[in-house]
């Protein structure tokens, strides 16, 4: 038994063999030259476990980081690493402590692994040697894209590890996590998660934190919290697989909606713009531009708001569709896959105290405005008038059984073309999400007495069409600091206006600082406009509605906690 998941010598030798043939066709690093010295000891089942690692990382959508390399070595490398991981809560080296970490890379060395072969190791992973392709994150680590390009390649290389068995060896290849849980599947047949394999976060991180092995903010499930997982548990719903096909599958012949638009907004920056949007947007650790905004460099000063907010948009859509990779590979390996299927997701309460879905369900999809299509559910036929509905994203992909069968939302519904089958149709309806308007506005305004700001929220308006006129009306007082950009001004019924200043509110009330608060409206100018101008609109002593009305949620909201703090509340 092998008991640190290893390839026998010949595997890792046949797979490295055939990285070195791709290599003589490629005339760009990494050449043959730089992967001969990786032929001796074990060198070759280094590279190999660690670039399967990688592959495997691009399959979950997950992040390729110099922690996710150091766990799969020393994961079968270190005694002091393997006996940290069964010993706990650390199941990471992000989570481990200082000395573990020290001992365990003493014990890399001396198998082979210095820190100069670490170091040419990682430049092989991070090139992907022709198995996939990497971009760097702006944020840490690289994007790994498993592309057509290199499928051919990586799947031999794959099939020489999944033949580790037949040649009397033991090597076992982690399957890709399943996103998609099924209705009728136990949790026992879910593909459990890899540690070695991981990211630089678990499902432990997300239920408490972990430091130097030691662990806090532990969430702890009640009886009462865990009913209320039960409960979320026990829901099923319906994944509309061809409406899923028509919005992200771009490996259906690049049909997917969502696919089109991405590509659509590459083409347009390049052929009018000069702008290749597929450069990293990673600026250097030592500081300075990224390598789009150097390409960038050329634009006249008029077309930077346009470029900006493509790109935007771009990175936005090239984000949800790499979300959804998973459940497209996973809808591809059910055979006759029919047009709907019943899932189900499991749930577990986070360090935050908040429940969250551990498979693939409606929080991970958009239910925003800006998704929303006209979908025609009847044609006009004679007298009959057209009907038809607007759905966003979520309400398209997902549906629920329906639990009134002789309702007028179900006889509607009977319409909607649900494979062809009117029957089936009556069965199901959209899923459609309420929205509690400053729902959390209302609680606080509840819980600290404010009584005249809870009756206001109570009333006929919106709260945030409150907030929108009294920004405006502060706007136009002129002894007032506060200044709205000017495509704001005198429009209080403007969506990213108002969107902006919930943002800022909701923000503001997490402790959030005003630099903070102009950074987040300032990144996503289609969500939040031109935001709501400097940081002296987000001062501490008022400058957000209602602050000097004294309707301030966040001024009370502060002195509650210094009661709590002393003991008086």
């Amino acid at each position: 038994m092998n008991a640190n998941n290893l390839p026998i010598s010949e595997t890792a030798a046949a797979a490295l063999v055939l990285l070195v043939k791709a290599a003589r066709q490629r005339r760009r690093y990494p050449r043959i030259g730089n992967l001969v010295p990786w032929q001796r000891g074990t060198m070759p089942q280094a590279l190999v476990v660690a670039l399967d690692a990688a592959i495997l990382a691009g399959e979950d959508g997950r992040m390729l980081t110099t922690n996710l390399l150091f766990d799969t070595l020393a994961a079968r490398w270190s005694d002091t690493y393997r006996k940290a991981v069964d010993a706990g809560p650390a199941r990471i080296s992000y989570e481990m402590h200082p000395d573990v970490l020290d001992a365990s890379l003493q014990e890399l060395r001396s198998h082979g692994l210095t820190l100069v072969r670490l170091s040419s190791l990682l430049d092989l992973i991070q090139n992907g040697c022709g198995l996939y392709r990497t971009e760097r994150s702006p944020a840490r680590g690289f994007m790994i894209d498993l592309t057509t390009e290199t499928e051919e390649l990586r799947v031999k290389f794959i099939e020489i590890l999944v033949g580790d068995r037949a040649t009397e060896g033991d090597y076992r290849r982690r399957g890709s996590k399943k996103r998609l849980l099924l209705a009728n599947q136990d949790d026992g047949d879910v593909t459990a998660s890899d540690a070695s394999n991981g990211d630089d976060e678990t499902d432990a991180d997300a239920a408490c934190k972990i430091v130097a092995g030691w662990k806090y903010n532990v969430a702890v499930p009640g009886p009462a919290s865990q009913d209320v997982i039960r409960r979320l548990e026990a829901t099923r719903l319906y994944l509309d697989v061809a409406s899923f096909k028509k919005e992200f599958a771009d490996e259906y012949e690049n049909e997917g909606r969502l696919v089109r638009r991405r590509n659509e907004i590459d083409v347009e920056l390049w052929d009018k713009y000069k702008v290749d949007v597929a450069k990293s947007p990673a600026k250097p650790r030592g500081g300075g531009r990224s390598a789009r905004q150097w390409g960038m460099k050329h634009l006249k000063k008029r077309d930077v708001p346009a470029v900006k907010a493509l790109i935007e948009e771009y990175d936005d859509l090239d984000v949800q569709i790499k979300q959804v990779q998973g459940v497209c590979q996973q809808l591809r390996e059910i055979d006759s896959a029919p047009e709907e299927i019943e899932i189900r997701s499991r749930y577990y309460k986070v360090s935050n105290r908040r429940y969250q879905n551990a498979d693939f369900w409606p929080p991970e999809v958009s239910g925003k405005d800006a998704t929303k299509q006209n979908l025609i559910l009847a044609e006009p036929l004679g007298r009959l008038p057209g009907l038809s509905v607007d759905t966003t994203r979520r309400g398209r992909l997902f549906l629920a059984a329906a639990t009134r069968p002789r309702s007028l939302a179900t006889s509607i519904n009977r319409l909607r073309p649900l494979g062809g089958d009117p029957i089936a149709a009556g069965k199901r309806v959209p899923l459609v999400g309420v929205d509690v308007s400053s729902s959390q506005v209302q609680i606080l305004a509840a819980f600290l007495g404010l009584a005249d700001l809870e009756g206001l929220i109570k009333g006929q308006k919106r709260y945030w069409d409150i907030v929108a006129e009294r920004a405006c009306e502060r706007d136009e007082d002129r002894k007032d600091g506060f200044e709205l950009p000017r495509e704001f001004r005198g429009q209080p019924g403007n969506k990213r206006l108002q969107a902006a200043l919930k943002k800022a509110v909701m923000t503001w009330l997490y402790n959030a600082s005003p630099r903070s608060i102009t950074d987040t409206l300032n990144s996503s100018r289609s969500e939040y406009g031109p935001g709501l101008g400097s940081k002296e609109n987000y001062d501490r002593d008022g400058a957000l509605a209602h602050e000097r009305d004294g309707h301030g949620v966040g001024t009370h909201a502060r002195r509650a906690r210094c009661r709590v703090r002393r003991g008086r509340l």
